[in-house]
C-alpha cells in the first residue's frame, strides 16, 4: 500500500530606485529630516537611508560612509526623480506598451509573493521540519475512487466504521486489517507502512501521522484512494544522511542457496580478516557483485533513506554501522545475500539547500496547496472582516445538487448551473470584507473559467466543498489581484517598477534615438580622430568558393604513373586472354590562382570569387585565411562560412588610415555617443534650473554621523 501512498551609464542610468512617493518633514517618528529640497518637495534622511541601503549599501560602510559620497547620492537621486516626473508629464506613463508590461508583471509579481513568499513558505518549512522525523505506521484501508465509484460515499464510510468500531471493541489492529483492508497485501503485512517522513506520503495521510497519538487508532482519515484508519507505532528524530555500497548475491530459480552461502561467507571473511578492507570490499564487488546496477558505480546505493521495505538493511546501516568505512557481515534478504559498507555520513541539510527540492513536492501535491490556502483564507477573514453569504451558498449548494440528480448521476456536466441558479442575483455580495464586495456576476465568470459545473455531484456534502473551495480560491485570487490594498512594501515595488519602466521610455524616446550623421558631421571627427581610425596589418586574401567539394577536389587531385587496365580487345584464343599496359595523362596542377580559376570556371563549379582584407585577430575567420602561406598556392579546400573554397593569401597590407567611408560605422558610434551625452546634460540641467534643488549641507553631515554613530 505505500506505493499508493509515495508521491512519485548606457543601461545603468537606471537606477532601481524606489520612487514609492517623496517623505514630507512631518512629525511622525519615521519621517526623519530634511535633506534636500526639489520641485516643492521634500526629500527626506530616511528616503534617503532606504535607497542607499537598497541601491548602495557600501555608501554606508566605514570607508564609503562621508558627506561627499552622500552628495553625490543624492544629487543622482533626485536626477532620478527629476527624469521619471518628466516621463509621466509627457504621458510615458500611459504608454499601451508599456501598461501592458506593468500589468503583466504586477499579476507574476504578486502571484509570486503570495502564493511563493507566504504559501510556498510555511509549506516549505512545515514539510523541512517532517522530514527531519520519522513516523513507523500501519494503516487499514476501505477503497474508494470518485472517477470509478461515484460521488456517493456513504458505503464506503460505512464500512471504515464499522472496522473501527470492532476495534474499539477489542479486536487487535493487525487483525482487522487483515479482516476489512481492501490493500491488497494487507494479509501478509497486515498494513505495516515502515518508517517514513515529510513528503513521502499524501498530504492528508501525512497530516494525519504526524498528528495522530501514538498507538491510538486515528480516523477515518479520506485521501485520493480512499477512508484510512491510521495507528503510528513510533516516532523517531531523523538519522542524518548515510550513504551506503554493497555486494550482492542474487537469489534465482536454480540456484543453489547453500553455495550461494558458502561462497558469501568466505567473500565476507575475505574482507574483514585484510588490513585494507575497502580495498578488498571495491575487488570483490568488481569480481563477485551481481547487482548490475550498483556493480557499474562500485557498488555504491547512494543515501539510504529508512522505508522499512528493506528492514536488514534499515538495522544494519542505522543501527550496527557506526562510521565511514564500517562493513557489515553477510545480510540476508528476500532478495539475495549481502555485504554492506557504510561510505559516509552526511551533515542534515539546511533548509536554504533543499528550498527547491522541497518545492518541487509541494507543486505535485495539491492537497498541501489546498490545505495552506485554506489557512490563508481564513487568516484574511479575520484581518479584512470577511463574511460569506450564507444564504446564497446554501441556495446555490442545494440548487446543483438537485440539477445534478435530474440529469442523471451518470453526467458528467450540468451545463451552466452555476450560472442559472444565481441568475437574476448578479448584484447580490457573495463575498462582503472591509475592503468592498465580491459579487455573484464576478463568482459565476470565475466558476465558469474554472469549470465548476463539471465537477458538481449528486451529494449536497460534495457540493458544499466544491463551492467553499471555490470561493476561498476566488478571493484569494481577487486578493493577488488587488495586492496593493493590502501589501505596502508591494505597492513600493511596484511604484519602483512602474518609475523604472517610465525612466527608460524617457531615454529611449529623448536621450538614446540614434542619428545619422552627413559626412559634413563626421568629417571634423574624422580628421580629429584619425590617429585612431588605423587599419592595423591586414592581408589580402582570394576566395574562391565552388559549388561541389568532391568534383573540385578531384580536379586537383595528380594522378602519377601508370597503371596495368585490361585491353578491351581481348584474344578469342581459348583459355588465354590479353593485356597491355595503358598509359595515364598525368593532369596538370593549376601554377596560378588565375589558372585554377579557370579550371574550376571550365567545370561550372564558381559560385562566388571575392577579395578579402582582415587582420589577424579578426575572429575565427581571419585566423583560417591567415593561416595560409603568402604567395603560394594552396589547393586544399577549406570550409568558410560552411562553404567549400581556395583561399590564395596574395599580398599583407601595411597599416595605414581608414578612409572616411571605412570609419563611418565607428565614426557614427563616436558621433552618436556624444550626441546622447549632451542631449543628457541638456535635459538635465534644464530639469535642474526647473526644479530649484537646495540641498542642506548641514542636513548631509548630521546624516553621516548619525549613522557612523549607529555602527559603532
Amino acid at each position: 500500500m505505500k506505493n499508493l501512498l509515495l508521491i512519485p551609464f548606457g543601461m545603468t542610468v537606471l537606477f532601481s530606485f524606489s520612487g514609492c512617493g517623496t517623505s514630507s518633514s512631518g512629525s511622525g517618528p519615521d519621517s526623519g529630516y530634511p535633506i534636500a529640497t526639489y520641485s516643492g518637495k521634500t526629500l527626506s534622511s530616511v528616503e534617503i537611508k532606504r535607497e542607499l541601503l537598497k541601491n548602495s549599501p557600501s555608501s554606508l560602510s566605514d570607508t564609503g560612509l562621508s558627506e561627499k559620497s552622500i552628495n553625490e547620492f543624492v544629487n543622482r537621486y533626485i536626477e532620478y526623480k527629476l527624469k521619471v516626473a518628466d516621463g509621466n508629464a509627457k504621458g510615458y506613463g500611459n504608454d499601451s506598451t508599456l501598461l501592458e508590461e506593468f500589468k503583466s508583471y504586477k499579476k507574476n509579481l504578486a502571484q509570486a509573493r503570495v502564493i511563493d513568499g507566504k504559501i510556498k513558505k510555511n509549506l516549505i518549512e512545515e514539510l523541512y521540519n517532517r522530514k527531519k522525523q520519522m513516523v513507523k505506521a500501519s494503516h487499514l484501508l476501505v477503497m474508494y475512487n470518485e472517477a470509478k465509484n461515484g460521488p456517493d460515499t456513504t458505503g464506503y464510510y460505512g464500512r471504515i466504521m464499522i472496522a473501527k468500531e470492532e476495534i474499539k471493541k477489542g479486536l487487535d489492529f493487525a487483525e482487522a486489517v487483515r479482516r476489512f483492508s481492501d490493500e491488497p497485501n494487507a494479509k501478509q503485512t497486515a498494513g505495516d507502512l515502515g518508517w517514513f517522513s515529510g513528503g513521502d506520503m499524501v498530504y492528508p495521510f501525512e497530516n494525519a501521522a504526524y498528528n495522530a497519538p501514538i498507538d491510538s487508532v486515528f480516523g477515518p482519515i479520506k485521501t485520493q484512494f480512499g477512508y484510512h484508519l491510521i495507528k503510528v507505532t513510533a516516532r523517531k528524530t531523523s538519522s542524518d544522511p548515510r550513504y551506503i555500497s554493497h555486494l550482492m548475491l542474487m537469489f534465482g530459480e536454480g540456484k543453489d542457496t547453500v553455495s550461494m552461502r558458502t561462497r558469501i561467507d568466505s567473500i565476507s571473511t575475505a574482507i574483514q580478516s585484510n588490513q585494507f578492507k575497502t580495498a578488498i570490499f571495491n575487488a570483490m564487488v568488481a569480481k563477485y557483485s551481481e547487482d548490475t546496477p550498483s556493480k557499474i558505480n562500485g557498488g555504491s546505493m547512494g543515501e539510504w533513506k529508512p522505508s522499512g521495505r528493506v528492514p536488514e538493511f534499515d538495522e544494519i546501516v542505522f543501527s550496527k554501522l557506526q562510521k565511514a568505512g564500517d562493513i557489515s557481515g553477510v545480510v540476508r534478504t528476500k532478495w539475495g545475500f549481502h555485504i554492506v559498507r557504510l561510505d559516509s555520513i552526511g551533515k542534515p541539510a539546511t533548509i536554504e539547500s533543499q528550498t527547491e527540492a522541497l518545492s518541487r513536492i509541494i507543486s505535485r501535491q495539491s492537497d498541501r496547496m489546498d490545505s495552506q490556502k485554506k489557512l490563508l483564507f481564513n487568516e484574511l477573514s479575520v484581518k479584512n472582516k470577511v463574511k460569506i453569504s450564507k444564504t446564497l451558498v446554501d441556495s446555490l449548494v442545494s440548487q446543483l445538487t438537485e440539477a445534478k440528480k435530474a440529469v442523471g448521476s451518470d453526467s458528467v456536466s450540468v451545463p451552466s448551473t452555476v450560472a442559472e441558479v444565481l441568475k437574476g442575483k448578479q448584484n447580490r455580495a457573495i463575498i462582503s470584507s472591509k475592503d468592498g464586495n465580491l459579487t455573484t456576476g464576478d463568482f459565476i465568470s470565475y466558476c465558469n473559467e474554472k469549470q465548476v459545473d463539471s465537477r458538481t455531484g449528486s451529494l449536497n456534502s460534495q457540493n458544499e466543498k466544491l463551492i467553499q473551495q471555490t470561493l476561498t480560491e476566488f478571493y484569494i485570487d481577487n486578493y493577488i489581484d488587488n495586492l496593493e490594498k493590502y501589501d505596502p512594501d508591494f505597492i513600493e515595488v511596484m511604484t519602483s517598477f512602474k518609475d523604472g519602466l517610465v525612466l527608460f521610455k524617457w531615454m529611449e524616446t529623448e536621450i538614446w534615438k540614434p542619428s545619422e550623421p552627413a559626412d559634413a558631421e563626421l568629417l571634423p571627427l574624422y580628421e580629429e580622430s584619425k590617429s585612431d581610425l588605423m587599419w592595423d596589418e591586414r592581408g589580402e586574401f582570394f576566395v574562391l568558393t565552388v559549388s561541389d567539394f568532391k568534383m573540385a577536389d578531384s580536379l586537383v587531385t595528380l594522378r602519377k604513373g601508370a597503371e596495368k587496365v585490361n585491353d578491351t580487345a581481348k584474344s578469342k584464343k581459348k583459355g588465354s586472354s590479353k593485356s597491355k599496359t595503358v598509359p595515364v595523362v598525368e593532369q596538370k596542377l593549376p601554377a596560378s590562382f588565375n589558372e585554377l580559376v579557370s579550371l574550376m570556371q571550365a567545370n561550372n563549379l564558381i559560385v562566388t570569387i571575392d577579395t578579402v582584407l582582415t587582420g589577424k585577430n579578426d575572429g575565427e575567420r581571419a585566423s583560417r585565411l591567415w593561416s595560409k602561406s603568402l604567395g603560394t598556392l594552396d589547393l586544399s579546400l577549406t570550409y568558410l562560412d560552411s562553404r567549400p573554397s581556395f583561399v590564395f593569401f596574395n599580398r599583407k597590407v601595411e597599416p595605414s588610415v581608414k578612409s572616411l567611408d571605412e570609419a563611418r560605422p565607428e565614426l557614427t558610434r563616436i558621433f552618436n555617443e556624444r550626441l546622447i551625452e549632451k542631449r543628457q546634460s541638456d535635459l538635465i540641467s534644464s530639469l535642474k534650473n526647473s526644479a530649484n534643488i537646495v540641498i542642506d549641507e548641514k542636513a548631509i553631515s548630521r546624516f553621516v554621523k548619525e549613522n557612523k554613530t549607529i555602527k559603532k
